[in-house]
């Protein structure tokens, strides 16, 4: 990285990672005025559970053919479904999408090196 950052590798650089939110995400706190009755209908962290898993450009945007969000169906970790399997599969549709050669950051997430 240090020599990409300096140049002596000029190569694009791509960040990589996956999260989850939960369908009904919603802010702990919300603004309205003293007249206005309502608010928040849902309780926080309820609801089904969206994996996402994305790829972008350092200097540019996500990469649009990257893209992989799918509706969990466990409710405890969502380890249990973005497994090594999926993000291989993932990862390999992303590299062969690349039209050159690039520098790939990727955490030490055990399924990443599976």
């Amino acid at each position: 990285m240090h020599n990409v950052r300096n140049n002596s590798l000029s190569r694009p650089v791509i960040y990589l990672d996956e999260a989850w939110v939960n369908t009904n995400h919603s802010p702990k706190f919300i603004r309205q005025s003293s007249a206005s009755e309502g608010g928040l209908k849902v309780s926080l962290g309820k609801g089904s559970r969206l994996i996402i898993c994305h790829a972008g450009y350092a200097n540019q945007s996500f990469i649009p053919s990257a893209q992989l969000v799918f509706l969990s169906k466990s409710t405890v970790d969502y380890h249990e479904e973005m497994n090594s399997e999926v993000f291989k599969k993932w990862f390999l549709d992303l590299l062969r999408g690349l039209d050159e050669p690039c520098v790939i950051v990727i955490d030490n997430a055990s399924y990443h090196s599976e």
